[in-house]
């Protein structure tokens, strides 16, 4: 199995297999594949948006309000079974809450509406 690759690219080896869930590994194209399977089924249903970013992303962050957990994706490390996830409360401005808003904030306002466009690669 080949080392996940930063940033991906389609075909490459993305992730290890998942402990016994998974016979072979997942390509960066496959986990892409599944993902946008899966947002089909919530297309036209309000409140709901998707993007396409041509940045490397390595974490997830899930945000509600004053609240955020922060989940880095670790090199040979499936999902977040595998990672930390670091809890922040906004206490202060300019703090590291405001941070990670403003960097995903910045990656939403970058990227390509998944309905609207096809991806890139």
């Amino acid at each position: 199995m080949q080392d996940p690759v930063p940033g991906g690219r389609p075909g490459q080896r993305g992730h290890p297999p998942a402990r016994g869930i998974e016979a072979t590994s997942l390509t960066v194209s496959t986990g892409i594949a599944v993902t946008l399977e899966q947002l089909e089924r919530l297309r036209g249903t309000e409140g709901i948006e998707a993007r396409f970013s041509d940045r490397h992303i390595a974490l997830s962050v899930f945000a509600f309000d004053n609240d955020m957990i922060v989940t880095p994706h670790l090199v040979n490390l499936m999902g977040h079974d595998d990672s930390p996830a670091f809890y922040l409360r906004r206490h202060q401005d300019e703090g590291i809450f405001d941070r990670f808003a403003t960097h995903v904030q910045a990656l939403w306002d970058e990227g390509r509406d998944v309905w609207a466009t096809a991806p890139t690669g």
